[in-house]
């Protein structure tokens, strides 16, 4: 089962929420897994919410610092990504993932 953690559950503002979800990447990187999902909602309306739009901005700025490897927006996990069959590989459990079964634009994949 691949590794899942919300940011959004407690309604934190944007920066505790994006600082949070910094720090298990840190975390789950130091005991060796590869593969997150951060839960993180996609704001009313489907607008994108800002913790979203924080997280992406955050992950951008992590994947530069090559402190991840690279993320996939939930709305872009599909078979045709560049990254999708990696990340099958490594974790075929995702394939199975409730939150996966179609597009989530609530969701976004780190590979670590």
């Amino acid at each position: 089962m691949i590794y899942t953690i919300n940011i959004k559950q407690e309604f934190p503002p944007a920066d505790v929420a994006v600082a949070n979800a910094l720090r298990e990447i840190e975390v789950q990187k130091v005991a060796g897994n590869k593969i997150m999902k951060i839960v993180h909602g996609h704001g009313s309306h489907a607008k994108g919410g800002l913790i979203k739009q924080e997280l992406h901005k955050a992950l951008l700025i992590a994947k530069r610092n090559r402190l991840i490897k690279d993320y996939i927006k939930g709305e872009n996990f599909t078979s045709k990504h560049p990254l999708y069959d990696t990340i099958v590989h490594m974790a075929p459990d995702i394939v199975i993932d409730n939150d996966l079964r179609s597009i989530n634009m609530g969701i976004t994949i780190i590979l670590i």
